[in-house]
């Protein structure tokens, strides 16, 4: 679901490529969408297993360490 309106067009493309499950933007998504949305995930293992297998393809959790060592380049610091 996308709070605000520049997260749209983020939330569509990862969508029609089956990386995350978008429900809508939250003026459209009510909560029994919301609360049918979670039970299918629930009772759907093949989903959740889907949605975590390609979670740790996208993200490395090395993001923070990558920061970093842009601004220590960009700066000359070690620090």
């Amino acid at each position: 679901m996308s709070i605000a309106e520049n997260q749209r067009p983020a939330c569509a493309a990862p969508a029609a490529d089956t990386l995350i499950r978008y429900l809508g933007h939250r003026d459209a998504v009510s909560i029994e969408a919301l609360g049918q949305a979670l039970r299918q995930l629930i009772q759907d293992p093949a989903q959740r297993q889907h949605l975590a297998d390609v979670g740790v393809e996208l993200v490395d959790g090395q993001g923070a360490l990558r920061v970093v060592r842009t601004m220590q380049t960009i700066t000359g610091g070690d620090t």
